[in-house]
């Protein structure tokens, strides 16, 4: 059951750890707000959703690599991959020269 919740806005040069961070205070700010509720009862709690959050192990990494090998991917879509996974835990790709499989890291632009 949610007891309560707030929206917000992700910005367009916003990444991962920035987020994090916001939502960190947010949180905070809620967990207030409900003890306050729960106290004076005026919370109504609410069900959540049926749909379980995944979360990605370290042996998915699959999904952290940027793969420009497989075609042409428009500029954002390769930038929103590299902001979303920001700063942690990273994106990068195997790149392959010769016999040396060189493993680049990608960090969000300025």
């Amino acid at each position: 059951m949610i007891l309560l919740s707030r929206e917000t806005e992700i910005g367009p040069e916003e990444n991962a750890g920035s987020l994090h961070d916001r939502l960190m205070e947010i949180g905070a700010e809620l967990v207030v707000e409900t003890a306050a509720g729960l106290e004076d009862g005026s919370l109504t709690p609410v069900p959540q959703k049926s749909n379980p959050m995944q979360h990605l192990n370290r042996h998915q990494r699959y999904f952290l690599l940027i793969r420009l090998s497989t075609g042409v991917k428009p500029a954002a879509s390769v930038l929103n991959l590299i902001r979303g996974l920001h700063p942690i835990p990273g994106s990068d790709n195997d790149h392959q020269e010769g016999d040396n499989t060189i493993r680049p890291k990608y960090w969000q632009p300025e």
